[in-house]
């Protein structure tokens, strides 16, 4: 699997989001090309901050906002800070604009070029700690500055553009807002779950939310009085459960290519492993167990990689004290049956994830715990009288058995990080339970 190139990833976020020199300019002509962007009173009233993006492109098929990347494909974005930018004034973004892949609009070749301008808006946060800072709000759709609900953005047209020539700035109306995004859809198999922090808006000053999407185990309605383990996954802002389709795969999808894989036809190679899973998920014989994949952005990233930090705040309490106790109680899963899954390959940046507080690595912890009788039809039984170990060590004790089943379900569920090195995750102790649905 290639790696994404650091360099370029790092560039595209500066000129996203990095303060600029000379951010808010006011003036007639000035030396290269520039561009005038304002917004009417109608999308707001009120002084706006934020981050000002000008989008450059020579490819009209779509917006520029969405064709800004970190690898070659990518087009152009330049960015200023704004900081109370009223409405109906404009704000000049010219040559000392910081601009990726090209750092300056003075060197942009002299053509025509597909122009839109974006505000990613931010929001002034005062934390329990003291600190004040303007930051851009997770608004549901995993910072995504192209398609964050209230982000105001201009119609895209053809400029024509000679850093060569002294002209008056260009000007550009943020007249478009984002609209929020439609609530997912669920099914019989597939729920959502999105609850306010009591912890996290304590320490931001402001509302903050935690989401989950859950996976059912077939049987679940049928059984209301069984109980399931809890399989934990988290990564970077899953839209959905990944890797699940309910429907059969689609006889007249176009194959595409995968850069990142160098593979062709990949997007129905996709299809026909989801609905693959959904096929093993809902037969007969396959553990029968709770998913869920969970949503924690914060004000900097997607996600918080689930521990208390400084910068953002005690996520990791957040998500042990209150995000998946709700779970537990809204899907009736035995508090004492978790496994957790992480996408980061190396076994040191492993978290656990356990009831009540994080476990350091080498803290010994019960295994072998039975389930209570009314455990569910298919469910995995928890067997023997060992312990294992939190680090990742193998199990210790009698009883133990591999359940390959759960470990390449779950492992496809997690985006592959069940491969088959054991030591990479705190490993109960499993016996498949011979039970009828």
């Amino acid at each position: 699997m290639t790696q994404r190139p650091w360099f370029p990833s790092c560039l595209a976020y500066l000129a996203a989001f990095a303060p600029a020199l000379g951010a808010q300019q006011q003036g007639g002509p000035v030396a290269g090309p520039s561009f005038a962007v304002s917004f009417p009173r109608e999308r707001s009233a009120r002084p706006l901050d934020g981050r000002l993006l000008l989008l450059i492109s020579s490819d009209s098929t779509k917006e520029p906002r969405f064709q800004i990347a970190d690898g070659p494909e990518t087009q152009l974005v330049f960015g200023v800070d704004v900081d109370g930018l009223a409405p109906g004034k404009p704000a000049i973004v010219g040559s000392g604009a910081f601009g990726y892949p090209v750092t300056s609009l003075r060197d942009l070749p002299p053509g025509r070029y597909w122009v839109q301008a974006l505000l990613n808006r931010y929001e002034t946060f005062r934390r329990a700690d003291g600190h004040v800072v303007k930051l851009p709000p997770d608004m549901g759709e995993g910072q995504h500055w192209e398609r964050k609900p209230g982000n105001l953005y201009s119609t895209a047209k053809w400029v024509r553009i000679d850093p060569r020539l002294r002209i008056g700035p260009v000007p550009l109306l943020l007249d478009q807002e984002i609209p929020p995004i439609p609530p997912p859809e669920e099914t019989k198999y597939v729920k959502h779950v999105r609850i306010q922090s009591r912890l996290l808006s304590q320490f931001w000053g402001s509302p903050v939310y935690l989401g989950a999407h859950v996976l059912l185990p077939e049987g679940f309605d049928e059984h209301p009085n069984a109980r399931y383990p809890l399989v934990i996954s988290h990564g970077h802002f899953p839209e959905s459960i990944g890797g699940w389709r309910e429907t059969a795969p689609d006889p007249n999808l176009v194959p595409d290519s995968s850069a990142r894989f160098q593979l062709k036809g990949y997007n129905r190679i996709e299809q026909q492993y989801a609905y693959q899973l959904y096929q093993d998920w809902t037969g007969p014989g396959f553990p029968r167990v709770l998913v869920i994949e969970i949503q924690h952005p914060t004000p900097y990233y997607d996600d918080s990689y689930a521990v208390n930090s400084a910068n953002n705040g005690p996520y990791g309490d957040a998500l042990m004290q209150e995000l998946i106790p709700y779970i537990e109680q809204k899907y009736r899963v035995p508090r004492r049956v978790q496994w957790s899954l992480d996408r980061l390959p190396r076994s040191d940046r492993f978290q656990g994830v356990h009831r009540g507080e994080s476990l350091p690595r080498h803290q010994r912890v019960p295994a072998g715990q039975p389930l209570e009788a009314d455990a569910a039809p298919g469910a995995p039984r928890l067997a023997g009288s060992g312990e294992r170990d939190a680090g990742g060590d193998e199990p210790q004790g009698a009883g133990a058995r591999d359940p390959r089943p759960l470990r390449r379900a779950v492992g496809h569920l997690a985006g592959g990080v069940l491969t088959g090195r054991r030591r990479r995750l705190p490993q109960a102790d499993l016996e498949q339970a011979h039970r009828r649905d």
